[in-house]
């Protein structure tokens, strides 16, 4: 006789440049993972979305002997998830693969997963900062609050994409491509050359951590926290040992002198399985 199948829980990681999958067991032991190409769907469509996210997942369940494994409960954590009708456009793309015919499937966006990551269920702030930037924040009497820095004219002050794209436009970088995922790999470079003693350079990452420091000022501004609030970071460029990062927590230091800074070796896909667990 065969084995009764293991019941799998998913988690889901979907940014701007790559998409995670992870399974766990029952008992939270991790059974396997699957990388793919990023998954806002705001960048590529709900269609090229749900198939990259299909894509993490499928090499995830390759990884776990499929046979052995019942999906239970799946928590995609994808950027650019604002709203219950983006939720319902993305279900709706990904009801086209098998993986979610008998699982409970629940998405949010990616922000609530690094929340969850870094600081759990406490209240507070969290500060995701790479390839895009973004806020969450929560509160003892349940308000919740997700800020970007996004507009028509300004794309996602503070991250890695708006550096490398006014390094670009300084003159001071070049890159052959449009992408935002690759714009945004040039940010380094451009620290560099501000490390170096480039005006230009400093003037750029100076502008982009005070854009950070803005954007968690109006998410502290909707919400009732004290001034000793948890302040979570998170991402590439917030939790990198860089003249970036020193600049940004210097800068917080400075706005919110009585902040909790919380850093954590929990990943967000890890957070998603966890919430696809409870």
């Amino acid at each position: 006789m065969g084995k009764n199948p293991i019941q799998g829980f998913l988690g889901v990681d979907g940014g701007g440049s790559n998409t995670r999958a992870l399974f766990m067991d029952a008992n939270g032991k991790h059974l396997s993972k699957g990388f793919a190409p990023g998954s806002n769907p705001h960048n590529i469509g709900y269609p090229k979305a749900a198939s990259n996210i299909n894509e993490a997942v499928q090499a995830a369940l390759e990884n776990a002997a499929p046979e052995q494994l019942r999906i239970a409960s799946v928590f995609c954590g994808i950027a650019g998830i604002r709203n219950t009708e983006e939720q319902m456009l993305l279900t709706s793309e990904l009801q086209h693969f098998q993986w979610t015919r008998n699982a409970r499937l629940s998405i949010d966006h990616d922000v609530s997963i690094a929340y969850r990551a870094v600081l759990g269920k406490d209240s507070g702030i969290t500060l995701i900062c790479g390839t895009g930037t973004s806020c969450l924040g929560k509160d003892i009497t349940g308000e919740i609050i997700l800020t970007s820095g996004r507009t028509e004219t300004i794309d996602d002050p503070g991250s890695g994409y708006a550096i490398g794209l006014e390094g670009i436009e300084a003159g001071l970088l070049q890159s052959t491509s449009t992408n935002r995922n690759d714009i945004a790999k040039l940010a380094p470079q451009l620290i560099n050359l501000a490390q170096e003693g480039n005006p230009t350079a400093q003037y750029i990452l100076n502008k982009n951590a005070d854009s950070l420091i803005e954007l968690i000022r109006d998410t502290l501004s909707r919400l009732s926290l004290s001034e000793n609030f948890n302040l979570g970071i998170i991402g590439s460029l917030g939790t990198t040992k860089t003249p970036y990062q020193d600049l940004i927590l210097k800068k917080i230091a400075s706005e919110f002198p009585s902040t909790v800074l919380r850093f954590t070796n929990k990943t967000p896909v890890e957070a998603a399985a966890e919430l696809a667990l409870t």
